[in-house]
């Protein structure tokens, strides 16, 4: 008995499968993204608290050798995503402000780290250096989490595990 050969999948198994396969791959690409880099984001205002708009803000890592520069809306805010994780400086410039910079600015994975800029009218070539300090509650996610030193994950008793110590 001969079976008819059907050269073709129905059209609903054909959309399924594409359907299914966007969905791995988005939810792949946010997952990954999400658990091994920080941002930083922020609002730059003047000494009035009315929003600086086209501010440059340089984000700079010496140990990472990483560089990255974007500019504030038109609300003074700004972000700078996907960084790896870190010790950053945060510099702003606008023409006819004095600069300001955030020093030691660290950042551990999935950290969305706030740091504002009220920047005041330049009289001369100021510079303003905020060093920075960690906060202790991110306002900015309802995620809870730690970052685990090395030694500490080492150092921890395995249930189970043959032990040298009998």
């Amino acid at each position: 008995m001969d079976v008819p050969f059907r050269p073709f999948v129905p059209a609903r198994i054909l959309f399924q499968l594409l359907l299914l396969t966007i969905l791995l791959i988005v939810m792949g690409g946010t997952a990954a993204l999400a658990q091994t880099t920080a941002s930083i984001k922020g609002t730059v205002t003047d000494s009035s608290g009315s929003a600086v708009a086209g501010a440059k803000i340089i984000v700079k890592s010496q140990g990472l050798g990483i560089e990255r520069t974007t500019q504030s809306n038109s609300s003074g805010d700004y972000e700078v995503p996907a960084l790896p994780p870190g010790t950053y400086s945060v510099e702003v410039q606008m023409q006819g402000f004095s600069s300001e910079i955030a020093k030691s600015l660290t950042l551990q994975v999935s950290q969305n780290s706030v740091q504002n800029f009220g920047l005041k009218v330049a009289s001369s070539d100021t510079v303003v250096i905020v060093e920075s300090t960690q906060p202790i509650i991110d306002s900015t996610s309802i995620t809870v989490g730690q970052v685990i030193d090395k030694n500490v994950v080492q150092e921890i008793p395995l249930n189970g595990c043959w032990s040298q110590e009998r």
